[in-house]
Parts: C-alpha cells; structure tokens; sequence
C-alpha cells in the first residue's frame, strides 16, 4: 500500500480503495476496531507495507503474571468445559496492565515526589521536562493517565494538552484523563486548564491524598 492508503487504514468505515470494497466488501471498520481494543489493552497496533511486495501488521500489549489464586479459578473453569489436561496457553495465563502514567513537568524534584509517589501505588511511570517531550511519548505509547504541568520550556501544557487532544481525535483515539499540576491556584487560571481540555486540577504542592483521590475519579485501580 502507499503511504497514503496506510494513513487511512485505521480510520472507520474506510478501506485501501474502491477496488477491494468492490471485489471483497466489507465495512472498513475491523483496523479500526482492533486499534481501539489494543489501545485499551496498553498497547499500540502498527503496519509495515510496501507497494506491490505486501503488508504486515503487528502489535504489542503489557501483560504481567497471574496470581497463584487466578490461575485457580481459571484452570478450574478450564476443567470445567473440558475434562481433560487445564490449559497452559501463555495468553489465558495473564492479565494486562491498566497503570501507565506519564508525568510532565520540567522541575526534577516534582517529578521524583510524585514518580515515587504513584510508583509505590503500584503505577509505572514515565517522565517527560517539557510539552513537546511529553506529545512525542504521548505518540508512541499508550498511557491511562497523564499529569501535565503548565509553565514549562520549549512547549506549556496548555498547548502540549491542545496537541495531545487533536492527535486523539484524529486518529479516533478515546481521551485519556489529563490532570493539570500547578502552583497558580487562581480561578481564571484553572478554567483555562479545563478549557483546552484538561480533566480537572491539582494544586502546587500536591499531597498524595489529593493526587490519589483525584486520579481515582479516572482510573479503576
């Protein structure tokens, strides 16, 4: 495929070309489906493809181990449908991972209270010191949260957040929680914040209660 058809790929209701909905029908929507079902899995779908030699698609999702009391109740579960050896597909055998947390702020203390704050919640923790930084990870990876600073150089929040908010939109992504972090408690300050979408604000200095309870509103943890 062109660069251009692969572009349009995972957008719904949109095929390669007229030809192929032609010859094979079809609605244009399973690479969009299968995107979003990855996306929701922590995960990130990608295509490889060139003119005239063929196309490849993969993708990725975290996973991390069973407890001993699941692999229970699923093995139980297993012997229940079929009487015969419970299954060890590695797939059936783990779950996967809701807690990724990019953190955006360009002061280094902040960043390490609040990373080791959510890190001992059992959260993994990516760090970005600038906006740009922060809309160049947001692009490939996939977080369930993100907190964002607003005075920061090279790229603010307020307009990482705009970017961020346009990319989702783009490419028919669902939003992911943006929880501003800020020392200016001021009211115009925090409605500008929710205006070019943020979710909602945390004072500067945050306490770990404040941080949880409000990110708790977002994510089932």
């Amino acid at each position: 495929m062109t660069e251009e058809e692969q572009h349009r790929l995972f957008q719904p209701f949109v095929q390669a070309n007229a030809r192929i909905t032609s010859q094979y029908g079809g609605t244009g929507l399973g690479l969009s489906i299968s995107r979003q079902l990855v996306h929701l899995m922590g995960g990130k779908i990608e295509i490889y493809s060139k003119k005239g030699s063929g196309t490849t698609f993969h993708f990725t999702v975290r996973y991390e181990p069973l407890t001993p009391e699941e692999r229970e109740v699923i093995n139980y579960e297993s012997s229940e449908i079929t009487p015969t050896t419970p299954t060890t597909n590695t797939c059936i055998q783990s779950r996967p991972l809701f807690n990724r947390i990019l953190v955006v702020d360009d002061n280094e203390i902040n960043r390490k209270v609040l990373t080791n704050m959510l890190s001992k919640k059992g959260y993994h923790c990516e760090i970005a010191v600038d906006g740009e930084k922060a809309l160049s990870l947001f692009r490939d990876q996939n977080f369930d949260a993100v907190f964002m600073d607003i005075e920061m150089p090279v790229m603010n929040g307020y307009e990482s957040t705009k970017q961020i908010r346009d990319y989702e939109k783009k490419m028919e992504l669902l939003q992911t929680p943006i929880l501003c972090l800020s020392g200016n408690v001021r009211e115009e300050h925090q409605q500008k914040a929710i205006s070019v979408g943020m979710n909602d604000f945390i004072a500067k200095p945050f306490k770990v209660t404040d941080v949880l309870e409000k990110l708790s509103r977002y994510l089932t943890v």
